[in-house]
């Protein structure tokens, strides 16, 4: 595999994250600055996690990503301020 040139897709898999594929969530990190990204040790986040922590127009928000062998989804957007662990099937 050519890990260099994989096309990057701004969306993840509808069955894991409902019909918008997180589109927004990619285009708001778009133009962030990313302050922190990470995983954590704490129970209830599938494989780990992904944190990422970032800043857009001067204000701080925080993104979780769950992990497992089906792929990837979005746990908690600080954005939105909502939860969204239902939409991972």
């Amino acid at each position: 595999m050519d890990y260099a040139n994989l096309t990057i897709m701004e969306a993840l898999p509808d069955y894991l994250h409902g019909p918008s594929g997180g589109q927004d969530v990619f285009r708001r990190l778009a133009g962030a600055k990313i302050i922190r990204i990470g995983s954590t040790q704490e129970d209830g986040i599938e494989g780990g996690g992904l944190v990422l922590d970032y800043e857009l127009d001067s204000a701080a928000y925080r993104l979780v990503f769950g992990l497992s062998e089906l792929g990837m989804w979005i746990v908690y957007d600080s954005f939105t301020c909502s939860n969204r662990a239902e939409f991972r099937g």
